[in-house]
């Protein structure tokens, strides 16, 4: 009979601050499918989590998770550190979400639909996702947009 090989993550693997983890660290690497909203606008994992689950896993521990709270960058400019992230309710992380536009935008993406400017043509100039012209077009607002 062969040898069972015992994990490096000590029966940690299939917990759900794992997943959250390693989620984390799928999010920023080119191939993902929405690297236009990490990886393209240069945000990383720092060094001391990228590798080192327990890093990650003692930190969670000692700042708030819960299995029944979200990771968050409290400025999603930056990327995922000690000193940019939190542990919030979904509807928290939602409120803190980037939109991929900035607020000056705002008036000319309008006047763009206004126009008849495809959704994509207009989502390729501004790098953003086609929800968030979507937001736009139903005039749909959030925090601090005109």
């Amino acid at each position: 009979m062969g040898r069972i090989k015992k994990s490096k993550w000590n029966g940690e693997s299939y917990t759900r601050l794992h997943g959250v983890w390693n989620r984390m660290k799928t999010r920023v690497k080119p191939e993902f499918h929405k690297a236009y909203r990490y990886y393209d606008r240069g945000i990383t994992v720092c060094d001391e989590w990228i590798s080192d689950y327990f890093a990650f896993r003692d930190w969670a521990l000692e700042n708030g998770y819960s299995d029944d709270l979200t990771l968050d960058r409290i400025d999603n400019s930056k990327g995922y550190s000690p000193d940019n992230c939190r542990f919030v309710t979904y509807t928290v992380n939602n409120q803190n979400r980037d939109y991929g536009v900035n607020a000056e935008d705002i008036p000319i993406i309008r006047r763009m639909i206004e126009d008849g400017v495809s959704d994509s043509k207009i989502g390729k100039q501004f790098n953003c996702a086609s929800a968030t012209i979507w937001y736009i077009r139903k005039g749909k607002t959030w925090q601090n947009i005109p």
